[in-house]
């Protein structure tokens, strides 16, 4: 008998999103096992095709802490064998590869089949717990809300939790997916813990979890990739098709959309460049070509350095348009600053310790760096601070400010211009919501950083005038608003000298 621990998410309702669900456990085990392993019994891949290509576990594979991930069967190919009446074929193939895991690993987290079009739901729930009670796992069962009243997720809850122990599963948790964030207090109140007390936990509806990537986009319409295949990552907010004069389709233009034009549309593709070029002006997450028409050399090669991807597709715009319309966000497709958010969203909605605690894990015994890393960045969520980051202008520190405040690890505050940080920011794909960007040349407090500074050097010389020049410096400004209770951190050095960082600390802290 194995005495690997089995965590295995189980889908009780159509459109639960569980793969949230299932990065965030993977993310809470890391802590908690030596060896982590990654299985998914049905795989999104096709009949001839190797089900470990699955995207999903290709994502799991490429994040540091997992000792191993597989995929068992194809989706198609189950649906064949159980169509057959073979269901004990398709319980052989997943034990069998859920044993080669156990081989290798302390814990194996299972993402329940999903046949994604909800036609087969009950069979795939059936098959689910089948294959929970042979692979003595413990469940976490996913009820997706999206659409739903309050009282009708209330009640999928109850019946989940009833289905899962009727089916003789060791219950976990329930966690309740995708809620309206309009209901999400109603939801917590209503819903509750049972007769013996198992959790439930309300995870809210996320607008960015829904934006596809442009890269996710074009993978799932069967783009090229022109150029930019470093930028893929960016979200897409909106679809804008170029099907009118330029003056009125800048108009139309926002930051992150995808704009679907045909490649010969040379005066569009100009003034998109030139839009995301100039500041003030929008930047669109990505330009999609249509129609097989390759633009211009001369244009092409403008388009080469502009700071968004330009993907290619050979339908007409039409068809390019309704493809993309169908396309929704799939977060095995997303990038690393998806991931973050989703990660964020587990974090704050599940009481992790309360969660471990059920899951009965074995206690680590080794400190790896990914575990190091991984309970940093817990430490810090938990005892939530404030930072200041001076060099806001720095495309690297914006990109990993954009990623911690989407874990929610830390309160943020850049400093720097604030029309040159949001010029940066979106050249970059940046998201900067909800991060403070105070500018030391007129922010409120410079009056009294000042006047503080001067205190502390007039030993110096140091006057109020050559005080207001000093702290014009943001190294200067960041620990002032250190040393007055204003941050509880800087964390500097990306652009700067060690020396110019370490300066103002020593002068005045």
């Amino acid at each position: 008998m194995s005495s690997t621990r089995t965590v295995y998410v189980v889908p009780a309702t159509a459109g639960t999103g569980k793969s949230l669900v299932t990065l965030g456990l993977l993310d809470v085990m890391r802590s908690h096992a030596d060896s982590l392993a990654f299985l998914r019994p049905l795989a999104a891949t096709g009949p001839d095709e190797d089900p470990d290509d699955d995207p999903l576990v290709a994502l799991v594979r490429r994040r540091p802490g997992t000792t191993a991930a597989r995929g068992a069967i194809s989706r198609a190919e189950a649906r064949s064998l159980l169509a057959q009446g073979r269901r004990a074929e398709v319980h052989r193939r997943c034990v069998a590869t859920w044993s080669e895991l156990a081989a290798q690993a302390d814990v194996v987290i299972v993402d329940g089949s999903d046949f994604e079009d909800g036609r087969d739901l009950g069979v795939e729930f059936d098959l689910n717990v089948e294959l929970a009670n042979h692979l003595g796992a413990v469940v976490v069962a996913v009820v997706g809300a999206s659409g739903h009243e309050v009282a009708t997720t209330v009640e999928s809850v109850d019946l989940a939790r009833k289905e899962v122990l009727a089916a003789g599963c060791s219950l976990a948790a329930v966690v309740v997916n995708r809620v309206s964030p309009a209901d999400l207090d109603a939801t917590r109140a209503s819903v509750h813990r049972g007769a013996s007390g198992r959790p439930v936990y309300v995870l809210p509806e996320t607008p960015e979890l829904t934006r596809p990537s442009v890269g996710g986009l074009g993978r799932a319409i069967g783009a090229e990739v022109v150029s930019g295949g470093d930028r893929l990552d960016r979200d897409v907010r909106s679809v804008r098709v170029a099907a009118m004069n330029v003056e009125h389709f800048l108009t139309l233009l926002g930051d992150g959309a995808l704009v679907i034009t045909p490649g010969d549309r040379a005066d569009v593709l100009v003034a998109t460049l030139a839009s995301s070029l100039s500041s003030g002006l929008p930047v669109p997450a990505g330009v999609l070509l249509t129609g097989g028409i390759a633009p211009h050399p001369v244009v092409a090669g403008i388009l080469r350095e502009a700071p968004f991807p330009v993907l290619a597709l050979d339908e007409d715009t039409y068809t390019a348009a309704r493809a993309v319309a169908d396309v929704r966000a799939d977060l095995a497709q997303a990038g690393p600053r998806t991931l973050a958010t989703a990660l964020g969203v587990f974090h704050a909605a599940t009481d992790t310790d309360e969660l471990v605690a059920r899951l009965a894990l074995p206690r680590a015994v080794r400190m790896t760096p990914v575990r190091f890393a991984h309970e940093l960045v817990q430490r810090a969520a938990a005892q939530r601070r404030r930072i200041v980051l001076p060099e806001g202008t720095e495309p690297r520190i914006q990109a990993a400010a954009e990623i911690l405040h989407r874990r929610g690890v830390c309160d943020l505050v850049l400093l720097g211009d604030p029309a040159a940080v949001a010029e940066v920011a979106a050249s970059h794909g940046v998201d900067l919501t909800g991060i403070d960007v105070v500018d030391p040349a007129t922010g409120d407090e410079r009056e009294r950083f000042a006047h503080e500074y001067a205190r502390l050097r007039a030993h110096r010389g140091v006057d109020l005038e050559r005080a207001h020049d000093a702290i014009s410096d943001v190294s200067c400004f960041g620990t002032l608003m250190v040393h007055l209770g204003l941050a509880d951190g800087m964390v500097s050095g990306a652009a700067h000298t060690t020396a110019h960082t370490i300066r103002p600390a020593l002068q005045l802290i």
